[in-house]
């Protein structure tokens, strides 16, 4: 009705029974305010002197025309939910609206009877009707009367008509009153007409509308049900007052511009304008056929924009809720002097255009006719882009059907006075027409269906009773495996199972209180727990889910307590209980549920309203569960409470605060938690306790640990602040919620050089070539053999030339040649000559391709050590980190080579093999040595201690994959989930890698190339000195052994002659 009101803006004559001033007025004093008057007319209102404060008269005058009619308009989104017409009220109002065109025919006699009289008392009367009847409504508007049983709003109505009159006569009493002031004040007078729809939808946006109805069902389900609606930021009665304020303002400009003297220089002489209007163009005749077609448009543009859109607006947009029937109904109303002025300020578009227009604005407004029609459930309904649509639609439809009236009052100027009566008579009977028929669809036909905005408690629906309400609460939470605590008849507990069978639950029903089964803290799947606090001995059952920590995320409790809420019975049926934040418990009384919690035992319990009751429905508690915030979003806050934990500093004498980053090293892991907890305490509102340990845990013989995991185990604390391996040992002990960061060790090492590890001096050739050497030398060797032997059998006289010759001679100079030294004798044998150049030759070529090779050897960077078998094999010595577990990840790899190298390598050298990062890393650069360390640790002291070369030649080799390094928690704590929740929060938005970028050290880069000179050193050469050594012991063993065989050869020489001597004498002896 935003638009529908303006169809009396426009010009509405009686034809025969309006005076004659009537029929004197010029066309643009009858034409609407909404008329394009040309270039010239836009110049001549707005370019002439003027006086400043007459305009701004003549604009608070203008106001006062349908500020009643568009002020009621727009508060119809808050009142069709508070008068018993509802949704049809809007139709009531048009009707109204459209009997107020009454004023004209009355002023229309009334000027026939009195015709002497000037208009002024009319203008007066009008306007005080219109600001009584808006003050008068502002108080009365909710008053009822009883007409055949049915309330009707009759006081609201019949004000509404009072003020309706003002609008509707304005058009033939205020324009002609117009004429005697300069034409330029028309402008001003005009804009007042605007604002008086603006201003109202301006208010009603301030006003706004609350919100949707909150439906009280009482206890008993015959009462009646009552409907709260929230408060607007300013009810009607403050807002019709309001209007009644501009209306009295409208009042007190048009009685100073009637009486103030002061103005008189700005009126003009009326028989002037008769003359001026005598002298217009002869108008065009209104009885052809282009004539009948644009009248028959304006009757069906008025019956829709005055009588059919307005009343079907609420059944179009309240079932997407108030506020979107209030910004309809607000926009829709801005909508229409928008389009106005731009009817004034622009040129008119062609016809052919305006047909676009209302082709295309079709769409919208079959759309906003069908949600009319399907209400109460139209398309897109509870969505966003249903609401947006809706919206839109209306304020488009609205926008272009007032932009199309005003052309067509536009293009009726050309038709004169006549054209212009004939047109707001059309204008007047579309109206009418639009308003009667649709005000009997509304009224008294099943077309437009209201919806009861809250239902009676027994149509709505059915009082649920216990056992439905637990099997619906179970449903909706998604939960199919309950164990039910009661102490019903039979005949109840069979109902019961048997209603829970229907909707798909298995129930394990438990009736011994005292001896009730194993609770365990944790299973594979989510359960639901029910318990009838009215059964004898429960006390047992919640003392032993309180004990083994069954009150947990993992157990959905509800606890059915006949009696009306009562806090104080909450507390001290659960007062013993550690129902802590991580808890899923529900306190069922018949009249509320309640969410039960404490952040700490022995603390108060924090209970929340869930703002329903165990007569809720199904739906009712899907909403609930998906408006709910998860449980660890709402109970985050823990109130400040002091929670004990500790952190591990192994080595006290070197720590120097938790940022202090020039000992990474040292303490890692508890300097990149401590920060994250933390954090993790001041988003969630607690404090921490804090103990220092210098151990993380280590199981003793008997089960039990010391340090850091000692203290969870024995339940001193609450949470670690230090990260520590997530050991199978441990696991037993404490809970982890949160992974920090993930650890390495590896052996670090410089690469040795390959001469190190292997024969240098034989991997220049391989295989083949030392083979294809050796044939060569040994066929050279043959060869000069063959012909020292042909050259004697054929010239006796070169014997003595070629007696050097001989094979181990041969064979000397063979290996001579390939050495490159060369032989001691040069034969005038020319065959032999070029045996032995070719020889010289050949090994030329070899030598200078194997000395090549060796010194590319000797520089290259060596990759000789690749795995741990390789490291195993190599000369190096190991050595480990000291830490806690030195040992033990070396005797529980299931790595086959880890174990060898460790029982190799490591365990040969007892206690010395473990040592510090400092000195590890120091003896890595000195020498053949490979350190196991915390990559983090080792590296930052190489980023230290280390030169750019050296760095580029380190390697490493991982023997073992470390566990997973996590912040511990007391097993079963009831504050895992909340913290785990947080670290992942921390995790995801690049805390935790900020903390790890800080502490761990990464690879350093090697920012030097690999080329450069390498100085040789004994190792190098160690194999040729190893040849060396052996040929000098080789020939020293030969010898020895020619001079054992020499004198073993003269001693048996001198043997026969000393026995010939000794036999000789005896002989001699014998004879004598």
């Amino acid at each position: 009705m935003g638009d529908s009101v303006r169809h009396n803006m426009e010009l509405l004559h009686t034809p025969s029974d309006c005076s004659e001033t009537m029929s004197r007025l010029s066309e643009q004093k009858e034409s609407s305010p909404c008329i394009d008057r040309g270039d010239t007319f836009a110049v001549n209102m707005w370019g002439a002197q003027r006086r400043v404060t007459l305009d701004v008269l003549m604009t608070c005058w203008g106001i006062g025309t349908w500020l009643g009619v568009n002020g009621l308009y727009v508060q119809l989104p808050l009142l069709v939910e508070r008068l018993p017409e509802g949704w049809a009220l809007a139709s009531s109002m048009v009707l109204a609206v459209q009997f107020a065109n009454v004023g004209i025919l009355l002023y229309g006699v009334l000027r026939k009877i009195t015709s002497r009289i000037s208009d002024v008392p009319y203008i007066y009367g009008l306007l005080h009707i219109g600001t009584l009847a808006l003050i008068l409504n502002a108080f009365l508007y909710d008053k009822t009367t009883v007409i055949r049983g049915s309330e009707r709003s009759i006081a609201y109505l019949t004000l509404t008509f009072f003020a309706a009159l003002v609008g509707c006569t304005s058009s033939v009493l205020f324009y002609p009153h117009l004429r005697h002031f300069r034409s330029v004040y028309l402008a001003t007078y005009l804009m007042g007409e605007g604002l008086s729809g603006f201003i109202p939808s301006i208010l009603a946006l301030i006003q706004g509308v609350g919100g949707e109805p909150e439906c009280i069902y009482p206890e008993d389900k015959n009462s009646t049900v009552t409907a709260v609606y929230p408060p607007p930021r300013f009810d009607t009665t403050v807002f019709l007052l309001l209007l009644g304020g501009l209306s009295a303002a409208s009042l007190v400009s048009f009685t100073t511009i009637n009486n103030y003297k002061g103005f008189d220089s700005e009126k003009v002489d009326l028989a002037v304008a008769a003359k001026d209007e005598e002298a217009t163009v002869a108008p065009e005749s209104i009885t052809s056929a282009r004539w009948l077609g644009v009248l028959g448009l304006m009757v069906v543009l008025n019956a829709l924009n005055n009588g059919v859109m307005p009343s079907v607006q609420s059944y179009s947009c309240m079932p997407y809720g108030t506020r979107a029937y209030h910004l309809a109904v607000t926009l829709g109303a801005m909508a229409n002097p928008a389009a106005c002025l731009a009817g004034v300020w622009l040129r008119p578009v062609h016809y052919k255009l305006l047909g676009v227009m209302l082709t295309f604005a079709l769409l919208p407004f079959c759309y906003i006719m069908t949600t009319a029609l399907m209400s109460p459930a139209p398309p897109l309904l509870n969505t966003t882009g249903g609401i947006f649509l809706v919206v839109i639609s209306w304020v488009l439809v609205s926008g272009v059907v007032s932009y199309a009236r005003m052309w067509v009052y536009g293009w009726a100027r050309r038709g004169g006075a006549r054209g212009m009566r004939a047109c707001g008579a059309v204008t007047q009977l579309g109206s009418m027409l639009g308003s009667i028929v649709t005000f009997c669809l509304v009224n008294y036909t099943r077309l437009f269906v209201q919806p009861d905005v809250c239902p009676a408690l027994p149509t709505r629906r059915r009082t649920m009773d216990v056992i439905s309400f637990i099997v619906t609460y179970f449903v909706t939470k998604h939960l199919y495996i309950m164990s039910a605590f009661i102490c019903w008849p039979p005949e109840k507990t069979s109902e019961f199972l048997r209603v829970a069978s229907e909707a798909g639950i298995r129930v394990r029903v438990y009736t011994d209180m005292r001896h009730p089964p194993r609770l365990s803290p944790y299973e594979l799947l989510r359960e639901a727990m029910m318990v009838d606090l009215q059964c004898p001995d429960v006390e047992y059952l919640l003392h032993n889910a309180s004990s083994t920590r069954a009150f947990n995320y993992l157990h959905a409790w509800l606890l059915i307590h006949n009696s009306s809420y009562d806090r104080s019975i909450i507390e001290d049926t659960l007062d013993e209980y550690e129902i802590l934040p991580d808890a899923d418990v529900v306190w069922a009384a018949p009249d509320t549920l309640v969410d039960v919690y404490r952040v700490k035992a022995k603390h108060q319990y924090l209970l929340t309203n869930l703002g329903l009751d165990r007569n809720c429905s199904k739906k009712e508690l899907e909403s609930m569960w998906g408006a709910l915030p998860s449980t660890v979003t709402r109970r985050k806050n823990l109130r400040r409470m002091m929670m004990p934990a500790a952190s591990v500093i192994g080595q006290p004498e070197f720590f120097r605060g938790w940022w202090d980053v020039s000992t990474r090293q040292l303490d890692t892991f508890p300097k990149v938690t401590h920060p994250l907890m933390m954090l993790a305490s001041e988003d969630m509102n607690f404090h921490f306790n804090m103990r220092q340990v210098d151990f993380y845990g280590v199981v003793h013989p008997n089960g039990s640990f010391n340090g850091l995991v000692g203290l969870l185990q024995r339940q001193e604390i609450e949470v670690g602040l230090a990260s520590i391996f997530m050991r199978h040992d441990r696991m037993r002990e404490v809970h982890y919620f949160s992974e920090t960061l993930a650890l390495t060790c590896a052996f670090i090492f410089r690469q040795p050089s390959r001469s190190a590890v292997s024969n240098v001096f034989l991997a220049p050739f391989s295989a083949g070539v030392w083979s294809a050497c050796g044939v060569v030398a040994a066929s050279a060797a043959v060869l000069l053999v063959l012909l020292r032997r042909v050259r004697e059998r054929t010239h006796r006289q070169s014997r003595a030339l070629l007696a050097p010759l001989t094979l181990p001679d041969t064979c000397t100079f063979a290996l001579g040649t390939m050495c490159q030294q060369g032989f001691h004798v040069t034969p005038a044998v020319s065959s032999v000559r070029v045996v032995m150049f070719s020889t010289l030759m050949t090994s030329l070529f070899v030598f200078t391709a194997y000395s090549a090779k060796i010194v590319a050897l000797l520089q290259t960077p060596s990759d000789a050590l690749r795995t741990i078998d390789d490291l195993t094999r190599s000369p190096m010595t190991l050595g480990v980190q000291e830490t806690t577990y030195k040992k033990v990840y070396f005797t529980e790899a299931a790595d086959k080579s880890a174990q060898q190298l460790y029982k190799r390598k490591i365990v040969p050298q007892g206690e010395r093999a473990y040592i510090g990062v400092d000195e590890g890393i120091a003896r890595v650069r000195t020498g053949l040595f490979a350190f196991q360390v915390e990559r983090s640790a080792g590296y930052d002291v190489i980023t230290k201690t280390f030169t750019e070369r050296e760095k580029c030649a380190l390697d490493e080799i991982e023997a073992f994959k470390m566990p997973m390094v996590c912040i511990p928690m007391r097993r079963y704590s009831g504050y895992r989930e909340l913290f785990a929740v947080r670290m992942r929060w921390q995790r995801e938005v690049g805390l935790m890698g900020q903390a790890r970028r800080v502490w761990l050290v990464p690879r350093p880069r090697c920012e030097t190339d690999s080329g450069g000179f390498v100085s040789i050193g004994i190792i190098d050469v160690l194999p040729a000195l190893q040849a060396l050594a052996l040929g000098a012991g080789l020939a020293v063993a030969l010898l020895g052994a020619e001079l054992m065989l020499h004198a073993f050869s003269h001693r048996a020489a001198c043997w026969p002659r000393h026995s010939s001597a000794q036999t000789a004498l005896v002989g001699d002896t014998r004879f004598n």
